[in-house]
């Protein structure tokens, strides 16, 4: 019965009509992807229900679907069980097709992900929020801090399995990360981003002339009224080393 609920909720969210009254189907989808049961039912790769749910992220979609959707997705990077079934979400060309190795430089220290193409569709749908807008989608960036740090933190939390970090480097997690770090203003997403990038640099996922020189610097950002500030700790502020034209 578990099973058979939470596809229904994934069929009204996908499919339900007008949208805007089921809206709240996404913000259900959170609480149910807090629970491992809830979980191992979403993440059935046979059940196609990550699939399903990913519209539901894009920036067409009301806020209040792209915040559930995006918190329900990070709940789902909880642990490596749930991360691994997350990369082996059914795509929507070739379900079967098996990630290639990326050629990038630091890909031979994190291993091969193994993803699906669904798989990598759904990093992708992660990063893009915490792309500022330049993964080349043109779709622009996302407004809503909540979703903006949803997707940060599940970056952190794939980068803690091997194979979500062999993915999120297939998918050029480390250059988007450092391009939306760049121009980002929310406090906690900040932080997940550089807790993302503390990983990234502690496994070899960034390449050389990413890394920066004096290590990685965080910032702290103070609330002081209706201004705040931010405050540099240690230095400089790029997480990662910027391109350089």
């Amino acid at each position: 019965l578990e099973g058979f609920y939470v596809a229904k909720l994934v069929q009204m969210l996908a499919e339900g009509s007008p949208k805007e009254k089921f809206d709240r189907a996404a913000s259900v989808l959170t609480n149910v992807c807090r629970h491992p049961a809830g979980r191992r039912n979403f993440l059935e790769p046979s059940r196609k229900l990550v699939r399903a749910t990913l519209q539901s992220l894009a920036p067409s979609a009301s806020e209040t679907r792209r915040v559930g959707v995006a918190a329900a997705l990070r709940n789902c990077c909880a642990d490596t069980p749930s991360c691994e079934s997350l990369l082996k979400t059914v795509g929507s060309g070739n379900a079967a097709a098996v990630a290639a190795e990326a050629s990038v430089a630091g890909f031979a220290n994190v291993g091969a992900s193994g993803a699906t193409e669904g798989g990598l569709e759904v990093v992708r749908a992660l990063l893009a929020p915490v792309s500022g807008g330049r993964d080349g989608t043109g779709v622009g960036k996302e407004r809503c801090d909540a979703v903006r740090q949803s997707c940060a933190e599940a970056v952190g939390c794939l980068a803690d399995c091997e194979s979500g970090r062999a993915a999120l480097v297939q998918c050029d997690a480390p250059r988007l990360m450092r391009l939306g770090y760049e121009d980002e203003d929310h406090g906690e997403t900040i932080e997940a981003m550089e807790t993302a990038a503390e990983k990234f640099l502690r496994f070899g996922m960034v390449p050389a002339e990413m890394q920066p020189k004096d290590g990685l610097r965080r910032v702290e950002v103070v609330d002081e009224g209706e201004d705040e500030v931010e405050e540099i700790q240690g230095g400089p502020r790029p997480l990662m080393t910027p391109d350089v034209d």
